[in-house]
């Protein structure tokens, strides 16, 4: 946030802004999964995405303690709320045909925080506390169960 110069820079090279939207940013994260679900399909394993949860992502914040979160982030990155949403929905969909085509499976987890009174984000708004992780595990749990994941 405070270089400003050098964000206007990567505009003259045509690159989108450091905490600007990047769809191509977002693409290419998509085609990675691809790749790597390739690759781990032919050493005969199955590539597990998880979307955590993020602060604000996908749709605003829903308890006090993602609200928090979210306005920690947005000092540091101004357009987060604005920006974070969609470019998770062009991650999503970059990546969904390897969901699709079974080359990886998907576990949702962004929703898990709902609900939850407690605090489950630290106080720099991104990383979770005991709590939290403890319930991403528990979401993801059940991705490792499926036929196509076992050993």
């Amino acid at each position: 946030t405070q270089l400003l110069p050098v964000l206007r820079t990567a505009t003259l090279f045509e690159q989108e802004p450091l905490a600007g939207d990047n769809p191509r940013a977002m693409q290419l994260t998509g085609w990675v999964v691809g790749e790597l679900a390739r690759r781990v399909h032919a050493d005969g394993g199955c590539l597990i995405v998880a979307w955590q949860p993020i602060a604000g992502v996908p749709a605003g914040a829903r308890t006090q303690s993602e609200a928090r979160a979210a306005s920690i982030i947005s000092q540091r990155a101004p357009t987060w709320s604005a920006m974070a949403p969609r470019m998770f929905a062009e991650l999503r969909e970059a990546a969904s045909a390897y969901f699709a085509s079974g080359l990886a499976v998907e576990a949702d987890a962004t929703q898990v925080f709902d609900g939850v009174s407690d605090n489950v984000y630290q106080e720099d708004g991104v990383h979770y506390t005991a709590l939290g992780n403890r319930l991403v595990a528990e979401a993801i749990q059940p991705a490792l169960a499926q036929p196509a994941c076992r050993s």
